[in-house]
């Protein structure tokens, strides 16, 4: 039964892959129609002829340069006893689970290359450029980036010695997948919370297309989920919110991107600048820098600023100490003191008799300039001044 089973599927693998493929693609663009988790930004007749053109043309282009596509890898790989899964007596069963989940874990591992390496990431941003995500989504592949997958996938699975039938519910799953985990269908939340557990579901992956860096860089996993929760890569929920979020990239929002045209020259055109994983920092770069300068010229400016208000305080400065130091000034506050103000020379002269004084003693200034200071004491006082000065001069 099971051989006859396998037979069958390998027989008519091309049928049952097209059977699936395009029933699984009306169903989902059914679902779609009918019940949209976002409304779209783009004209989506429009977004699909582009999207449908060019997985035709990849496929085309790579079947040309390579002819031998996984599932043949594989038999290839089984005729010539190529592979580990080849080398251990392992029941049938057990080497299609191994080798279906290390062929996940490969997609991922390849997934993540893809936004590590910016020559990779340079292809693979035509994926991430869509401004909506439905299923057609998952069909818009640069040609490159296939052939680069074809590739690394015939690799794994002669290393793997994955059995045929193993690879060809891989690919078929791997097909459907795609659509499903891009489609724009609304599920129950408590249903998508308990499917996201085992496998990625269309709201996990959308927030791997959404504008944000940091979001573009998580959720990487295609079939299992569980991949992003062992490897740190998984986000829950998008920052904006799934109906606020906003898909795609921030350099491809122009409409000239979106056709057929500008979705095969893009790898070519521009330089890698943020979103790949080791040129994240990049993405606002021109903003970054404008607001450093910004910040500079403003330092600057105040640093100015403070120069000049030292300045100023440094001359008004000055200005008080000459002010204090002039006659003028001296003399301006001594006249206006409330206290009565007299001074001497060094014979005991009246030199400054201040107009508290005048009220003090009942004497004008004029009156008393020149003449000695033991005028205004008591007789008693008065005699003895001169003696007193005398002896404080020689003191001195």
């Amino acid at each position: 039964m099971k051989e006859t089973l396998i037979e069958f599927i390998s027989n008519n693998e091309a049928a049952i892959r097209l059977t699936v493929f395009l029933g699984g693609f009306c169903l989902l663009a059914l679902w779609e129609w009918v019940l949209p988790k976002r409304g779209l930004t783009q004209a989506k007749f429009q977004r699909w002829v582009n999207n449908i053109t060019l997985v035709v043309c990849s496929t085309i282009i790579v079947r040309v340069i390579v002819p031998i596509a996984a599932i043949g890898a594989a038999y290839l790989a089984e005729q010539e006893n190529w592979g580990f899964a080849n080398h251990f007596d392992l029941p049938f069963w057990v080497k299609m689970v191994v080798t279906f989940i290390l062929l996940d874990l490969s997609v991922y591992i390849q997934h993540l290359v893809f936004h590590v390496l910016p020559v990779m990431w340079r292809f693979h941003r035509v994926h991430h450029s869509d401004l909506d995500c439905d299923i057609s989504t998952g069909l818009r592949f640069h040609p490159v980036e296939i052939l680069i997958s074809l590739l690394i996938k015939i690799t794994v699975i002669m290393m793997l010695g994955a059995p045929v039938l193993a690879v060809i519910l891989f690919e078929i799953i791997l097909n459907v997948m795609s659509m499903f985990t891009h489609s724009n269908i609304l599920l129950n939340k408590t249903l998508e919370r308990v499917l996201r557990w085992f496998i990625v579901t269309p709201d996990m992956h959308r927030i791997h297309h959404s504008i944000q860096e940091n979001e573009t860089n998580s959720n990487f996993s295609f079939h299992i989920s569980l991949w992003d929760r062992i490897f740190g890569t998984y986000v829950a929920n998008p920052a904006a919110g799934f109906q606020g979020m906003t898909i795609g990239l921030e350099h491809f929002r122009d409409h000239n991107w979106q056709s057929i045209k500008g979705m095969l020259v893009m790898p070519f055109v521009t330089n890698v600048r943020g979103y790949a994983i080791n040129q994240r920092d990049t993405l606002n770069a021109d903003e970054l820098a404008s607001v450093k300068k910004l910040i500079d010229e403003q330092t600057k400016h105040l640093k100015e600023a403070k120069d000049i208000a030292e300045q100023k305080s440094k001359a008004l400065h000055d200005t008080v100490l000459k002010l204090t130091e002039s006659a003028s000034y001296q003399s301006m506050l001594v006249n206006n003191m409330v206290d009565g103000f007299i001074s001497t020379d060094q014979r005991g002269l009246i030199n400054t008799f201040n107009p508290a004084a005048e009220k003090i003693f009942g004497y004008k200034a004029d009156e008393v300039m020149g003449q000695n200071v033991s005028i205004l004491m008591p007789e008693f006082e008065a005699i003895n001044h001169d003696s007193y000065l005398a002896r404080y001069q020689e003191k001195k």
